[in-house]
């Protein structure tokens, strides 16, 4: 039997892992909180207004999504932010919104959605299991963290799973800045 992963988070780059695992025919599945997938790209809509309420824009510095976005423009899934500047980076945006990329890449993935994961635990074996609000179980082989980095060393926590002194510290430096967004409709 195939081993199985479980992906903590929907966002851009848990989905892009699981797109990468998928065409490698692994067994995994997606676990995110929320009602949508996204993350940091979600949109929200009231009434008849959308509004793009985590990033902006998106900029590429890898080589391999460099080619991705290629691929994406030329499908309609993403396109060239507006810009008047000459030495500004290249900035993209996906279509229809924000989450219009990640509900393309989200395609025919195993995704459970509103799937609040409480804890991580690590058996002796090596083995994890996934405590979920609400649900039975999870049982994974491997996990891959793209929630940001406190909500994962909170789950860790949670687990009691004990990182190894000098990689705690690091992630423990991780500090994210906050953003204030209105969104205000006529």
């Amino acid at each position: 039997m195939k081993n199985t992963t479980v992906i903590i988070g929907a966002g851009l780059s848990g989905l892009l892992v699981a797109r990468e695992l998928a065409s490698r025919d692994a067994r995994l599945v997606v676990l995110e909180k929320s009602r949508g997938v996204g993350g940091r790209m979600s949109t929200k809509r009231v009434g008849s207004a959308v509004f793009d309420q985590g990033a902006q824009f998106f900029t590429v510095r890898d080589e391999h999504l460099e080619a991705r976005i290629a691929c994406w423009e030329r499908k309609g899934v993403v396109a060239r932010w507006p810009s008047d500047a000459a030495d500004e980076e290249d900035r993209w945006v996906a279509r229809p919104s924000m989450t219009g990329l990640a509900k393309a890449l989200a395609k025919n993935l195993p995704i459970k959605l509103q799937s609040q994961v409480q804890s991580v635990r690590r058996h002796e074996g090596g083995s994890w299991e996934i405590d979920i609000a609400g649900a039975d179980l999870v049982r994974a082989d491997r996990i891959i963290f793209s929630s940001p980095v406190p909500q994962s060393l909170a789950l860790l926590d949670a687990g009691e799973v004990k990182l190894p002194e000098k990689v705690r510290a690091d992630l423990d430096q991780v500090d994210y800045h906050p953003c204030l967004a209105l969104a205000a409709s006529k």
